[in-house]
């Protein structure tokens, strides 16, 4: 079913509700491939996503009807293919907007671009952009956020929700208007080109920044700190003897 939302300036105007559906981002993929093109800013929202993309090849599995599982088609050709980063910073701090809004609780951005209370997971980000010319062309942004979800399977580590967190249970269309809106206000800024304001805003919110954690790499443990992130999204931690490495994401974990 297509509708629209009322409160955004593009995203979300053009909506697909769909009632079962493999991954929302693979559904946007198979629009791209026809030949009449896609409006900036449509959303695709399921309510059951049976088989939702996640980082690292691995899936996001959600309980049908109790969370905002959707994806969001956006033409991204005034970044560079090696800014792209940026738009992953932008994306989460929609996000991490939306959430800080209705927890008392700490809030934190996981590097890449997971949200996070109290080292809990609560939302997820998969972004998949189209180059060309070194440039972005179009990004496809895949978001999985836990609303009224009450009960999680043993393989997912330590998830929580909105309504685990706050006892309540929520409308979900009010919610997904709040948090398109969240986002648009983060991509717009993002399309004011002030890269490094974004940046400092991101890493303020960053879980481990400044602070020490316990990281693994290649099964090892180790103490370190975060330092930086860079326009290609590699994230710089420095260990306890002063070396600074840079990780990609299949690189490194997080310890809790």
């Amino acid at each position: 079913m297509n509708t629209s939302l009322s409160n955004t300036l593009f995203i979300g105007q053009t909506l697909v509700k769909l009632k079962d559906v493999e991954s929302t981002n693979n559904y946007l993929n198979d629009l791209l491939s026809n030949v009449k093109p896609l409006v900036d800013g449509t959303v695709i929202l399921a309510e059951n996503q049976y088989s939702g993309k996640g980082q690292r090849g691995s899936t996001w599995i959600t309980e049908p009807g109790k969370n905002l599982t959707f994806s969001i088609f956006l033409n991204t050709v005034f970044l560079k293919a090696n800014q792209q980063f940026y738009l992953s910073m932008a994306v989460s701090l929609g996000v991490y907007d939306f959430i800080a809004n209705y927890s008392k609780d700490s809030v934190s951005i996981k590097w890449p671009n997971d949200i996070y209370i109290n080292d809990k997971k609560i939302g997820g980000i998969l972004i998949e952009n189209i180059v060309s010319s070194n440039y972005l062309k179009n990004s496809i942004l895949g978001i999985g956020v836990n609303i009224n979800q009450l009960v999680f399977s043993d393989d997912v580590n330590k998830a929580t929700s909105l309504s685990l967190e706050n006892s309540c249970v929520y409308d979900l269309e009010i919610l997904l208007n709040q948090l398109l809106s969240f986002i648009e206000a983060r991509f717009l800024f993002l399309k004011s080109l002030q890269f490094e304001k974004l940046k400092v805003i991101y890493l303020s919110h960053l879980l481990g920044y400044n602070s020490l954690r316990k990281f693994e790499k290649y099964g090892v443990q180790f103490n370190g700190t975060i330092t930086d992130v860079t326009s290609e999204g590699f994230l710089e931690i420095t260990n306890s003897d002063g070396l600074a490495e840079k990780y990609d994401i299949k690189q490194i974990s997080f310890i809790f």
